[in-house]
């Protein structure tokens, strides 16, 4: 009882979430003791059932919250090492529609869990960002840049908590990707995309888990860490689903890009490249609004690649 009291205390906000749950499940293995918060009734169940079918589940517990509620996250927050801040509203179209309700979640929730940092002591904190901040199109991603530089400038308000951001595209596999639509559609025979031209970062949820894990022991106070991914074409993802699932017909038709929706997507805009301060084999550090690199200016996008083939496509939907 008093080895587990003494384990460090990880909170993720967001957590009941596909990341939130692959993540809880890795840290209570490397020692950690877990607090998941979330407003979704249904997500809390469905996270409350995966943990009885674990053997660690003694080292996770589902709290029910909502990070524009200041008073229960400084209560939540009480001896907590370290927090994850993966919370936000993420539905592009629903953003666009209801801009306020966006603003409150992603942007003042965000601004009401630092200081809830900094209130409880939080020795670091991680803010999970989108690959659609990158010169944003959309009213998500500007929500999204608007927290990652709360979440950067945090550390001139405080000598305590070391704040840092990963920013990242979607992930495989996960609720609402791609692969999701499309085991939809294939009940009809027809699959539905954007454009044929289309463009797009992969990462795997074990990707994204050991990037957090490694942020929250590498990272340093101002870090926004942005990870090298390989890309894939959206038309060769529809031939690999259609090959792998035996379809016939290999039929799809493109119904256009979304309002606002980009083409490619990019992490590092051209205007950003400047920022960077270190580089890895493993990705970017940049420290925003601060020049690093002079004249080195470049576009990270999925436009450019390295792209996955046909069987590492196909490895991916098998797996998904």
């Amino acid at each position: 009882m008093e080895a587990e009291k003494n384990r460090p205390v990880v909170l993720i906000t967001g957590g009941s979430g596909s990341l939130g749950t692959a993540l809880s499940f890795r840290l209570v293995q490397d020692g950690y003791r877990v607090r998941t918060l979330s407003r979704s009734e249904d997500k809390r169940a469905k996270l409350k059932d995966a943990i009885k079918k674990e053997p660690y589940k003694s080292g996770i517990r589902v709290m029910a919250g909502d990070v524009t509620d200041p008073d229960r996250l400084k209560l939540a927050f009480r001896g907590v090492d370290t927090v994850v801040h993966a919370a936000a509203l993420k539905r592009i179209d629903m953003c666009e529609e209801d801009p306020l309700e966006a603003n409150r979640v992603n942007v003042h929730g965000t601004e009401h869990v630092i200081q809830a940092c900094i209130e409880a002591g939080v020795k670091k904190a991680i803010l999970i960002s989108t690959d659609k901040a990158c010169a944003p199109s959309t009213h998500y991603g500007a929500t999204k840049l608007n927290a990652e530089r709360m979440w950067i400038a945090a550390n001139n308000y405080s000598a305590g908590p070391a704040f840092v951001a990963l920013r990242y595209g979607n992930v495989f596999g996960s609720a609402g990707s791609v692969i999701h639509a499309f085991k939809e559609q294939e009940r009809g025979g027809l699959l539905c995309i954007t454009d044929e031209r289309s463009t797009r970062f992969n990462i795997t949820m074990d990707q994204a888990v050991s990037l957090v894990r490694s942020a929250m022991d590498d990272g340093q106070a101002g870090d926004l860490f942005i990870p090298k991914l390989p890309s894939y074409r959206l038309l060769d993802l529809v031939h690999a689903f259609c090959d792998e699932h035996l379809f016939g017909i290999k039929s799809y038709v493109a119904s256009g890009l979304r309002p606002a929706e980009k083409l490619h997507e990019s992490l590092i805009s051209m205007d950003e490249s400047e920022s960077i301060c270190c580089e890895t084999p493993g990705g970017y550090v940049l420290h925003p609004g601060k020049a690093q690199q002079g004249s080195k200016r470049f576009v990270y996008s999925s436009e450019n690649g390295p792209f996955l083939g046909m069987d590492e496509l196909k490895g991916l939907i098998r797996g998904a």
